[in-house]
């Protein structure tokens, strides 16, 4: 019985440590490099301001380069989207397929619209380098939270 009791006490003492660690653990982080903090303001920001590029530009060209810069864009977004989701990589091939495709677009453009697409490129520069500083941030914050068993 006494072998029992004491059994029970170093179980509790243990569950005891492994909470007293867990909070001393979370209060050292202060909520940085969670999931939750990301601020993805900015990028959702260049994402509207690149749909309405694409939505000025679109009238010039013609159905099927509208519909690929619109899949481009989208696919885009929803890769970088799905990679802070899933926390796992981003694929840089659709950046390389939207490089191509606008040098082939801007060959058949006037000036006005050939600079509107220049703009259009410059954004989609921005969504894709603010989606893989996102995607670094939430990566590491992914590190940070398998430390947690190397403290306990």
């Amino acid at each position: 019985m006494t072998e029992l009791k004491n059994r029970f006490i170093i179980i509790s003492i243990l569950i005891i440590g492994l909470c007293l660690s867990t909070i001393i653990y979370l209060s050292t982080q202060n909520g940085s490099g969670s999931y939750s903090s990301l601020d993805t303001y900015a990028f959702e920001k260049s994402y509207t301001k690149l749909q309405e590029l694409n939505d000025e530009i679109s009238s010039e060209l013609k159905a099927e380069d509208r519909l690929l810069l619109t899949y481009l864009i989208l696919a885009s977004h929803e890769d970088i989207a799905s990679a802070l989701s899933f926390k796992t990589s981003h694929d840089t091939q659709l950046q390389n397929k939207m490089q191509s495709h606008l040098n082939a677009i801007i060959e058949d453009l006037s000036h006005n619209k050939a600079s509107l697409l220049s703009d259009l490129e410059s954004e989609y520069s921005d969504m894709n380098r603010l989606g893989l500083e996102l995607i670094k941030e939430a990566n590491s914050s992914t590190k940070q939270s398998s430390s947690h068993l190397a403290f306990i």
